[in-house]
C-alpha cells in the first residue's frame, strides 16, 4: 500500500499545518508521495527536508519584518508577499531549507502551480528548487490579486491553489492507495463564490482563462472536499483538519492567533499520527 500526504494552503492559515506536520515529524513518519498547494507547498518542503519547527518561524516570527508583507511591499514589489525576501533572503540565507537532506529525501515530494495562461495545473518537484533558485515554490504561492505572476523556466505561473486546491486526485495518480489530507478549514467547510471579481478581472486582465479559474474556484474546490469525504468512508483517506476554529486569514499578522493555531495544529497532528501507526503500511524514519 502506498500512501499519500496532501496539505492544503491558505496563506497564513498554514500554520495549522506546520503544526501537524511538525506532529508528524515528532512521530517519525514519512510518507511516500507528498504533495502541498501554496502555502501547504512550502509545509511539505520543510517536512520533507525535516526541518521541525522552521514552518512555524515562517508564519510566527519571520512576518515580524516589514520586508516580509504588507501594503508597502505592493508599492515597492508588486506584490503583496515579498517572495524575494521569503524564498530570497530567508529560505537561502537566514533560515535556510536543508537542500542536502530535502535531496536525499527517499521519496516523491510535489507542489502545484497554476499556469498563467492555460490555468492548467503544474506539479514542480523537489528537484526543482536549489541553493540558488527556489522560484518554483515561489510560484506554488503567487496568489491571484495579492501577487505578480512568477517566472519559472520560461513559464509563467499563480497559485496552486486556483486550479488544485487539495490535490488528493493527484496524489492518486502517482499510486496512492490511501491518503493522508491535510485541511486548513474544519469539517464542514464549504468555499463561497469568489468577491471582488471586477479586481479579479482587472489584475488577471492578461490571463483570461486564469479570470475563469478563479470564478470557478469554489465550485472545484468544493467538489474536491465531496471526493474526500468518499474515500474516507471508503477508508481511503485520513482526514486532519481544525479540531477547533482560530480566526487566523491569509494575511494574519496576530502572532497570539498564530501561535494558538499552530498548538490546534500540533494537537489534532498527534491523534492523526497515532491514528496512522495503529493503520499501519507506513513508512518510519
Amino acid at each position: 500500500m502506498k500512501t499519500g500526504l496532501v496539505v492544503e494552503g491558505g496563506g497564513m492559515r498554514g500554520i495549522y499545518g506546520a503544526g501537524v506536520l511538525d506532529a508528524f515529524l515528532d512521530a517519525g513518519l514519512k510518507f511516500e508521495y507528498s504533495v502541498g498547494t501554496s502555502a501547504g507547498a512550502a509545509n511539505v518542503i520543510s517536512f520533507a527536508a525535516g526541518q521541525r519547527g522552521r514552518n512555524y518561524r515562517f508564519y510566527a516570527e519571520h512576518p515580524k519584518n516589514p520586508e516580509y508583507m504588507g501594503l508597502r511591499n505592493v508599492v515597492r514589489h508588486g506584490n503583496y508577499f515579498n517572495f524575494d525576501y521569503i524564498y530570497g533572503q530567508l529560505t537561502l540565507q537566514d533560515d535556510p531549507c536543508d537542500f542536502d537532506v530535502l535531496a536525499a529525501y527517499p521519496y516523491e515530494a510535489e507542489f502545484v502551480a497554476a499556469e498563467a495562461y492555460t490555468a492548467s495545473p503544474h506539479y514542480f518537484t523537489k528537484d526543482d528548487l536549489s541553493p540558488l533558485d527556489c522560484s518554483a515554490l515561489t510560484a506554488s504561492c503567487a496568489v491571484p490579486g495579492y501577487c505578480k505572476p512568477v517566472r519559472v523556466d520560461g513559464g509563467l505561473y499563480f497559485d496552486g491553489g486556483v486550479v488544485d486546491s487539495i490535490p488528493v486526485a493527484r496524489a492518486i495518480a502517482k499510486g496512492c492507495d490511501r491518503v493522508v489530507v491535510v485541511l486548513s478549514r474544519s469539517r464542514g467547510y464549504r468555499k463561497a463564490e469568489q468577491n471582488h471579481k471586477a479586481v479579479y478581472r482587472f489584475s488577471l486582465r492578461r490571463f483570461p482563462r486564469m479570470v475563469t479559474a478563479v470564478a470557478n474556484r469554489h465550485e472545484n474546490y468544493n467538489r474536491t472536499i465531496t471526493f474526500i469525504d468518499a474515500l474516507e468512508l471508503q477508508g481511503k483517506a485520513i482526514v486532519v483538519a481544525p479540531s477547533r476554529e482560530v480566526p487566523v486569514s491569509l494575511v494574519c499578522q496576530d502572532k497570539a492567533l498564530i501561535d494558538e493555531f499552530y498548538r490546534v495544529g500540533l494537537e489534532d497532528g498527534k491523534r492523526a499520527a497515532r491514528k496512522i501507526m495503529r493503520e499501519g503500511k507506513l513508512a518510519l524514519a
